[in-house]
């Protein structure tokens, strides 16, 4: 069948020196044209929140994003490519995280310490859920380039592994990257990082016996962007992961994306195009 998807969203950004707080809303409409079938319209959305404390300058601070999705019957983020099979299931979804700043000998030097939290709520499956732990250091070499180290843990695990037979094995992803990021000009940026992702699926509990779905291989952010105003802007990327998912334990995926961002009206009205 053919499908198209609408998605129109209203988003607010405060910003400020110390403080600054932004809220994200979307409403998904996916509709089928019935070329395989009767035409359907079926609805999603998207609600997200992020709270940053102290500014870049500050020795200490604080960021929190959260965000909350209902899918209609398939649901991707916006710019992240294609989504992993179990996006495919009805389901809400609660994705927040949460980091500590640390900025020792005024800010070439920066620590991220947080914790990030994943559950899925699924209409016909076992509630998933995903707790992270996650570390990032950056050492600025040049005013806008950094050096980036990146490694995050997670707990991966089903609630109700007994009511559903293809539910999942417990998990313990690991994920570790190195690579640079920053402005190469005034109008052009580029991140190149890359590294070993290992999904550690057990056969039983946590850290037991590694079962035979598990599955590693390298892993990459590739990303390069273009503005041609301050409002107007195209990126490219390419990401390599790998995830738990809860059918079939885990797998890799490869995503390729594309995005343009057109401001006008002074940058009031921005229209996009993702891909």
């Amino acid at each position: 069948d053919w499908k198209a998807q609408f998605r129109p969203m209203i988003n607010v950004d405060v910003p400020g020196e110390s403080l600054n707080f932004g809220f994200r809303s979307m409403l998904l409409i996916e509709q089928f044209f019935g070329t395989q079938g009767s035409a359907k319209t079926h609805f999603g959305g998207h609600l997200g929140l992020n709270l940053g404390l102290g500014s870049e300058q500050s020795v200490v601070g604080f960021e929190l994003n959260d965000s909350l999705s209902r899918t209609p019957t398939f649901f991707q983020e916006l710019g992240q490519g294609l989504a992993g099979d179990e996006l495919n299931l009805l389901q809400w979804r609660n994705k927040g995280l949460a980091n500590l700043i640390l900025r020792p000998g005024g800010g070439a030097l920066e620590f991220r310490l947080g914790y990030g939290n994943d559950l899925g709520f699924y209409d016909s499956a076992p509630t998933s859920e995903r707790h992270m732990i996650n570390f990032e250091a950056k050492l600025r070499f040049l005013p806008k380039t950094a050096l980036v180290f990146g490694g995050d843990l997670s707990f991966f695990s089903s609630q109700t592994r007994a009511q559903f037979p293809a539910s999942p094995n417990k998990g313990t992803p690991l994920a570790l990257t190195l690579g640079l990021q920053g402005q190469i000009t005034t109008r052009m940026t580029a991140t190149a990082r890359v590294g070993y992702g290992d999904s550690l699926v057990w056969a039983g509990d946590f850290f037991s016996t590694a079962a035979l779905s598990n599955v590693r291989t390298f892993i990459t952010n590739l990303r390069v962007g273009f503005a041609f105003t301050p409002s107007s802007e195209l990126s490219l990327g390419y990401d390599r992961t790998v995830r738990p998912v809860i059918v079939n334990d885990a797998y890799i995926s490869d995503a390729i994306n594309a995005r343009v961002q057109w401001g006008i009206m002074g940058g009031r009205l921005t229209l996009g195009a993702y891909g």
